[in-house]
């Protein structure tokens, strides 16, 4: 299964590496390219016991992908995961904040396919 994860804060990156590590495919998108640099080094922006081990691996098989753009996460899954901090009351202008998305085509797509909502906080 391609699967989507928005957001790649502590529980973004966990959410991405666990489905990954048991053979899932998933794009891990967020908007700060250094964090995004050095993920695809296997060097996590957080200290997780293990995770630098299930990046390397996971990367090196093509099973974990990173993206800057919000557009990818749309094109590439059928399940996108939020992870970021976004407000039920105006989640799209924080999702343009926060991922620097193309908030209408990221909306368009989400809308087609399944959204398992993770760490939503006002």
């Amino acid at each position: 299964m391609d699967v989507s994860v928005l957001g790649t804060g502590y529980v973004g990156l966990i959410q991405a590496a666990a489905p990954a590590d048991v053979g899932h495919r998933v794009l891990c998108v967020d908007s700060d390219p250094n964090k995004i640099r050095q993920l695809q080094q296997a060097v996590p922006p957080i200290s997780e016991p293990g995770l630098c081990g299930t990046l390397e691996e996971n990367i090196k098989t093509g099973r974990l992908l990173f993206s800057t753009q919000a557009s990818d996460a749309v094109e590439y899954a059928a399940y996108a995961m939020l992870t970021t901090r976004i407000s039920f009351r105006n989640e799209l202008a924080n999702l343009s904040d926060l991922l620097g998305a193309d908030v209408e085509a990221v909306r368009k797509g989400i809308g087609l396919r399944h959204v398992v909502p993770e760490a939503l906080r006002p």
